[in-house]
């Protein structure tokens, strides 16, 4: 009767009155979605009411408090001097060139009423475009370019607050040409891009705290003829990189994409397409989870102090002096790397150092994963990566790369992405459902099934052996309601 076929993850599921698959997660230039919570695009907003709220535009009646349309204020700094805390200005469509930096001090929102697309604070090249300054201040929907100061060109954020769904580009700046992080602060959903540093941290500078969170970091640049460096970011200390995409910076001195000083900490990331020194230049203190570094030019990672790695995939980094996926320099280089995946280099590691992490549970052969040309580092039903990797405390409720669960099967596996199934489509007709997957020729597989996602799976009748590159199996019973993949078995 009907055909469904949707994006696909591997896990289909059968009930009464649907057929459905669990949608698939995925990376690009101009969208991202990064976990199961995480869906990015520069949005609409709707200007809702907090305790007061003043509006901004450019056609406005300039006529305090500002609290209508008819009487909105013709530009923003305006509105900021009658906000108290709690209140929220909402600034329609528009260009607002600025006389002076806007500088939030309380419990503000400053919003836009339909999205960054359409609205825009310019600098003019003359200094900070936005300053937050309490953990209250949240700025969300706007796109904030041209600014230029010696900390932060975009924004300056001191003492806390958030940078929500923006487009952050064309700033510059010493420390953090898009955004500066003085002790505290976050920035979630937004573009980082096209941004310049004369030091450290062309898209975002981290000085002793800040996060960014389903962020896209791409194109930005540092000039350094020093020791300074990151293109995408710095952190000097206690920085946090979350479920972002890290791509196509740039440096003169050290670390295309991420730079750090001391402790960072990174988790569900793509690290990819950065330029000279590698991906990364650590001098110290990175705990780094369930992330991909992939095509970085001159090493995948260069370090010079301790480091931490648990289930990272490194694949296609390479380039210049330094062809390898780790370059470990100086006189110790402790830690710990553990449950990664290096392919296909020839070269994986290169140590100059005389204290080494220690290595666990790696792997260096074909991992299979599902499509390396075309950039899917998912394991495959055949790898050998399914169930292989060591425990470690940290796996409990943590998920991968993609946004499931860390531990699938009670056992980990080898790399970002934990495997829980083939790809499948779901076919209705004559209300009988049919689950198919992609599979090799001549291969044995079993059909698994669960009443929850991620719970506890079971084969349901007898291995198969594939004649062809397609697995059908048939549900015309409601008691087949419930979760399905297909698992290799073996040759």
């Amino acid at each position: 009767r009907t055909v469904k076929v949707r994006e696909s993850v591997g896990v289909v599921r059968i009930c009464n009155g649907c057929s459905h698959r669990l949608k698939k997660m995925s990376l690009n230039n101009s969208r991202m979605r990064i976990g199961l919570t995480c869906s990015f695009a520069i949005a609409a907003f709707v200007c809702s009411a907090h305790s007061a709220t003043h509006y901004v535009s450019n056609t406005g009646g300039n006529i305090a408090p500002y609290t209508n349309w008819a009487m909105a204020a013709t530009n923003i700094a305006t509105t900021l001097g009658v906000g108290a805390d709690g209140d929220s200005i909402c600034v329609t469509n528009g260009y607002y060139l600025l006389g002076d930096p806007l500088i939030l001090t309380n419990s503000v929102m400053l919003k836009s009423a339909n999205g960054a697309k359409y609205t825009i604070i310019d600098g003019g090249n003359a200094f900070c475009c936005v300053s937050l300054n309490n953990t209250g201040a949240y700025v969300d929907g706007f796109t904030i370019c041209n600014g230029s100061n010696r900390y932060g060109g975009g924004v300056y954020i001191t003492n806390g607050g958030t940078i929500a769904r923006c487009v952050i580009t064309a700033n510059q700046a010493r420390n953090g040409g898009g955004i500066y992080f003085g002790s505290a602060g976050a920035a979630v959903d937004t573009v980082i891009q096209c941004n310049t540093s004369m030091y450290d941290g062309g898209g975002c500078y981290m000085n002793d705290g800040g996060a960014i969170t389903n962020c896209h970091v791409l194109k930005n640049v540092t000039i350094s003829s020093g020791l300074g460096g990151g293109g995408g970011c710095t952190v000097y200390y206690n920085g946090r990189i979350v479920s972002s995409l890290i791509e196509s910076n740039y440096s003169t001195g050290a670390a295309g994409g991420v730079a750090s000083y001391s402790y960072v900490y990174i988790d569900r990331c793509i690290i990819r397409g950065n330029s000279h020194y590698g991906s990364a230049h650590y001098y110290g203190g990175p705990y780094v989870y369930n992330t991909l570094y992939e095509r970085n030019v001159s090493s995948g990672v260069y370090f010079e102090g301790g480091i931490h790695y648990y289930n990272c995939t490194f694949s296609g980094n390479n380039g210049y002096a330094m062809e390898a996926d780790l370059y470990l320099h100086g006189s110790s280089v402790p830690g710990t790397i553990m449950n990664c995946i290096f392919y296909p280099e020839n070269t994986h590691i290169v140590a100059y150092s005389v204290t080494q992490p220690a290595f666990s549970n790696n792997y260096y052969l074909d991992p299979g994963f599902v499509d390396i040309q075309n950039g899917d580092y998912r394991l495959s039903a055949q790898s050998s990566c399914i169930n292989g990797g060591a425990y470690d405390y940290w796996m409990t409720n943590a998920l991968d790369l993609y946004g499931a669960p860390r531990i699938i099967d009670n056992t980990a596996d080898i790399g970002a992405y934990e495997y829980y199934g083939s790809d499948g489509v779901v076919v209705e007709q004559s209300n009988i459902h049919y689950a198919a997957w992609n599979v090799v020729s001549g291969r044995t597989y079993s059909v698994e099934m669960a009443t929850n996602l991620f719970g506890s799976w079971s084969a349901i009748g007898p291995e198969i052996i594939s004649a062809s590159n397609v697995i059908a199996v048939q549900f015309s019973n409601s008691s087949y309601n419930g979760y399905y993949r297909i698992k290799y078995i073996h040759q």
